[in-house]
């Protein structure tokens, strides 16, 4: 019952990390807001490290694996910090709730694992969900609801984040079979500084960059904590929970968070329009991925 409990701390505290980027990126540049949470997180972590040092497992696969990672979580954080500043969460987020489905068919192409039954109506609900949340829109056409997701800048960007972390839950499984779970959440963060800062060196000439950074963190520096405390809460119940149960059941779990961020949205944010379809859509999305993963 343990796992229960903390698979749905994990979750209330994804939503919370949602809403709290949400309400400290609005003034803040996108890419240095990502890079600097990662470097708080990274600093938050350091004093755990040499506790841990002896649970950690290193070879050459996992190092390689972990560099993949990392240059898709610098991807996926910039696309994520853009979505949320420019959107509402409460359409946005949402739409992480069909990585599995991204996942599924890597897997169908890659490995050649076919749905069952169940997945194949998990896939329906996954679709049909995604609908509702434009569903106002269906006015304009039968299909517009689907074609905002690429017209919307917020909407596409999330879009490919879910993409990416469908490829990127494979190549979690990869380097948690090939290490463990502890080695994965503590170390990645290490391998996606130095990735982050070499895109943003490239991007912007050394002096811009460490001044962007320093800007970012002493305007920024109490969202940048709290985000990354909230974060660090998600990642540590999400360890102790895997670790007493099957991982399919914490993941499911935690894709409820996109109910409590657009129930905590609608009283906080004042995100209200078509909040009932947004609402009902993300149910049934979440329901898909419970029906995916049994």
């Amino acid at each position: 019952m343990l796992w229960l409990i903390l698979g749905l701390i994990c979750a209330f505290f994804y939503a919370l990390y949602h809403l709290a980027n949400k309400k400290y990126i609005k003034n803040a540049d996108a890419s240095y807001f990502a890079f600097c949470g990662i470097l708080m997180t990274v600093i938050i972590i350091l004093p755990f490290l040499p506790y841990l040092w002896p649970k950690f497992v290193f070879n050459w696969t996992v190092i390689i694996s972990f560099v993949i990672v990392g240059i898709m979580v610098v991807i996926t954080r910039q696309l994520y910090m853009h979505s949320i500043k420019i959107e509402d969460v409460s359409i946005t987020t949402p739409l992480l709730t069909i990585t599995p489905l991204f996942t599924l068919i890597i897997g169908m192409v890659w490995l050649k694992e076919f749905p069952s039954y169940m997945g194949i109506i998990g896939i329906a609900f996954l679709v049909t969900g995604t609908y509702f949340l434009n569903y106002k829109k269906r006015k304009d056409g039968i299909l517009e609801p689907f074609k905002l997701i690429f017209r919307n800048k917020g909407s596409l960007y999330m879009f490919i984040v879910a993409f990416i972390f469908g490829i990127g839950s494979v190549m979690d499984k990869f380097i948690i079979n090939n290490s463990n779970y502890i080695t994965h959440a503590m170390i990645y963060n290490y391998f996606v500084i130095p990735l982050f800062a070499a895109y943003l060196l490239v991007k912007d000439k050394p002096c811009l960059f460490i001044s962007k950074t320093k800007d970012t963190f002493k305007a920024h520096w109490k969202g940048l904590l709290i985000t990354s405390l909230i974060y660090f809460v998600v990642m540590l119940s999400y360890i102790v929970a895997i670790s007493l149960t099957y991982t399919v059941y914490i993941i499911s779990i935690k894709r409820v968070s996109a109910i409590f961020t657009i129930i905590i949205a609608y009283f906080v944010l004042k995100e209200k329009d078509n909040f009932w379809h947004i609402l009902f859509g993300t149910v049934l999305m979440v329901l898909g991925v419970v029906l995916m993963v049994i």
